[in-house]
């Protein structure tokens, strides 16, 4: 069953048990873009929000088609944890929650600032991860539906060129 047959099926409980992941680069200097410097941030971070039952409910993991993900012991150690995985049409970032929605966000937060060493790095970037509420994250699972049903309307291309 295809993910929006799922969706349609079951609703945002499906969406609930979707779980996604993926990699970026961080530089230690990240330049501001234009739009960046015209907004104004502050350092109160929404109280973070804890997903209680999150396994007991069941992964549905969705994961692009990198060599890890496919290969054959990540299957089996996938398979042994009883989680499900979703199809995940190959080269298809405008597909993927970590590339439209987390990674953006999170670029937007270290333009401009100038870290100085992987220390650093790390450590601001953990923190603007837990510092997220949980329906930040779940805005992100939510945008998939309609990127999944925009993709199949326009013939399988990106959402966004």
């Amino acid at each position: 069953m295809t993910f929006l047959e799922r969706y349609h099926n079951v609703g945002d409980d499906f969406l609930s048990q979707v779980v996604t992941g993926d990699e970026t680069w961080v530089a230690y200097v990240t330049p501001e873009s234009k739009q960046q410097s015209m907004e104004w941030r502050h350092s109160d971070s929404p109280k973070q929000n804890k997903r209680r039952g999150k396994l007991s409910k069941g992964i549905v993991l969705l994961h692009d088609n990198a060599r890890p993900h496919v290969a054959n012991r990540t299957k089996d150690l996938i398979t042994s944890f009883k989680w499900e995985t979703l199809d995940h049409p190959p080269y298809s970032p405008d597909l993927a929650p970590s590339d439209y929605h987390l990674f953006l966000h999170l670029k937007k937060h270290l333009g401009g600032q100038r870290l100085q060493d992987d220390d650093e790095v790390k450590t601001v970037v953990m923190q603007w991860l837990t510092s997220q509420a949980a329906d930040f994250y779940e805005e992100g699972i939510q945008k998939l539906v309609q990127r999944y049903d925009k993709c199949l309307n326009i013939g399988g291309n990106y959402v966004e060129k």
